[in-house]
């Protein structure tokens, strides 16, 4: 499979633009909206549970607006950067993707980005680092529905949803 990182698929610049984000310096509030509303429920529940907060759906609420503000809203973006810089610091010095997305489900697609220096043709059997990211069509835009190969599930306690085939599990969606 070719590496090459260039052209990227047109749903892998919201991850791109993220992942640039993340390691440049931008804010984390102002990569927020690249998230899924799903996507940002999923991790204003998921702080808070690991707080050890009280359950509010209410302050859930106000954490996953794509403009969420307030001291909760900058704590809760802190942990989140300082956790995400750690888990995707091998990407810090670029990134680069397959040259395909992959369907996922209606309207998803997973992304797969890796380090730039991996950049080149792979053999098959030859194991790559890798980073995979679900990104979905959402009113009109790409936006990051997932930071790993499950489907973030709100609730108390959040959950998963395994997509059949993503986890080398049985078939994928295309077979």
């Amino acid at each position: 499979m070719q590496s090459s990182g260039n052209p990227i698929p047109y749903s892998a610049n919201v991850v791109s633009e993220w992942l640039d984000g993340l390691f440049d310096g931008t804010p984390v509030r102002q990569l927020w909206p690249l998230f899924s509303p799903s996507l940002r429920t999923i991790y204003a529940q998921q702080w808070l549970y690991l707080q050890g907060r009280d359950r509010n759906d209410g302050v859930v609420k106000a954490l996953s607006l794509e403009d969420a503000n307030g001291t909760l809203a900058q704590q809760m973006f802190s942990d989140y950067s300082a956790h995400w810089k750690s888990v995707y610091s091998d990407l810090s010095s670029g990134h680069a993707f397959w040259d395909k997305a992959d369907l996922v489900g209606p309207d998803m697609e997973i992304v797969v980005a890796f380090a730039r220096i991996h950049q080149g043709f792979y053999s098959a059997g030859k194991s790559l680092p890798a980073h995979s990211f679900i990104v979905i069509f959402d009113e009109g835009i790409w936006r990051i529905a997932a930071l790993a190969r499950r489907i973030p599930v709100p609730g108390w306690p959040p959950t998963e949803q395994i997509i059949p085939g993503l986890l080398g599990d049985g078939p994928s969606v295309h077979e």
